[in-house]
């Protein structure tokens, strides 16, 4: 569980320097709480550069260093690849804040909740 509940690294895949979208204030959130460990913005829309100072990287399989939780702030339907993605790097936490699930109510959103817990 100290993966989830005491991670030495952080990556938010779906960083963003767009301030109020959420991929920037869970970011920031991560900086201004004074997090410890290494933070990692990934961006696949090819951000690139920096956000907030840290370098911004196309994918999770880029990222430099090993990462003990992903937060992923994606939309719905690239959401369960990202997962696929981090469980074949070995990140032992995600945590999938996207919306899109079955919380909608529909067939479609519930098929994808089922495909992201069998990932």
């Amino acid at each position: 569980m100290a993966p989830l509940f005491k991670p030495r690294s952080v990556a938010v895949i779906g960083a963003s320097r767009t301030p109020g979208k959420q991929g920037n204030s869970a970011f920031r959130y991560l900086i201004r709480g004074g997090f410890p460990g290494d933070i990692f913005a990934v961006n696949a829309a090819g951000e690139g550069g920096t956000i907030e100072g840290y370098p911004c990287y196309s994918s999770i399989a880029d990222v430099p260093k090993p990462v003990d939780c992903a937060l992923v702030v994606v939309p719905a339907a690239p959401a369960v690849e990202v997962v696929r993605q981090c469980g074949e790097l070995g990140i032992r936490s995600v945590i999938v804040a996207s919306t899109g699930f079955a919380e909608l109510g529909t067939e479609e959103g519930g098929t994808r909740q089922r495909e992201l817990v069998r990932v």
